[in-house]
């Protein structure tokens, strides 16, 4: 954003007073920031943007939607108040019981300053942010990774059956070992992804960031299917915090 953008909203993002969602996928099936058939027309000091959204995380909630559209020199990015006359949100529940929702444009009447950066600058922006984020998914995915394996390490020590404690079993220790190897990859290569970030080369960066997540989603499933089963039928109760890690995992997994 320019100067005015960025003292406008930044600091109402950094307090907490206002919320920004990023709409950028579309209903064709695809996860590619540059497939964008939404339309940004420019009308006099405006543009008029129409098409749709899908799954933008807690859309209905935020202030703000920065919107992706294809504008006259490719896509770009726009600041749209959730609130201009035009829009139109179903929201839902997600998989960890979160929200997202899909939106749709029907002639949204934009000022052109509400554009973030120029005309078609938008896409290296948004992959650039996208490896950030999905960097950031990462490292909570190894935090909750981290957390089932100690929760399912403490659980075996105290649980007992055919009168002894699960941590005696040497197959169930070989499981544990197996998870916590999974967790310091996971890490380990996390941490490699996040370092790449600062990298000058975009190629570099999403080598880097591709990498971390295909072994993120490996070792979160094997670290969530296992804490499920060491654990057993507690583990399939509400009440019970390791279900709702996984379901969280799951939903990383496939974000």
């Amino acid at each position: 954003g320019n100067p005015d953008q960025q003292a406008a909203l930044l600091p109402a993002l950094a307090e907490g007073r206002a919320k920004l969602a990023l709409a950028y996928l579309e209903g064709n099936g695809q996860h590619d920031p540059a497939q964008v058939e939404t339309r940004a027309t420019r009308d006099g000091d405006h543009y008029l943007i129409d098409g749709s959204k899908s799954a933008v995380l807690y859309g209905h909630l935020a202030d703000h939607l920065l919107v992706s559209t294809r504008t006259t020199h490719g896509v770009s990015l726009l600041l749209v108040p959730r609130a201009t006359p035009g829009i139109i949100s179903e929201a839902y529940r997600t998989h960890d019981d979160g929200w997202a929702a899909d939106i749709a444009f029907s002639k949204v009447r934009i000022p052109a300053s509400n554009l973030v950066g120029g005309d078609g600058a938008g896409l290296a922006v948004l992959d650039a942010a996208l490896d950030a984020g999905a960097a950031a998914l990462c490292a909570e995915a190894v935090g909750i990774m981290w957390v089932m394996h100690d929760m399912t390490l403490d659980y075996i020590k105290v649980r007992k059956q055919f009168g002894a404690t699960l941590s005696s079993f040497q197959a169930l220790q070989h499981r544990m070992v197996n998870m916590y190897m999974k967790c310091q990859l996971a890490q380990s290569i996390t941490m490699a992804a996040i370092a790449a970030l600062d990298s000058g080369d975009a190629a570099t960066r999403g080598r880097a960031v591709s990498a971390a997540k295909a072994q993120i989603g490996r070792a979160a499933r094997h670290v969530g299917e296992d804490a499920i089963q060491l654990h057993g039928g507690i583990a399939m109760t509400d009440e019970y915090a390791v279900g709702h890690y996984f379901k969280r995992l799951t939903m990383i997994r496939l974000t």
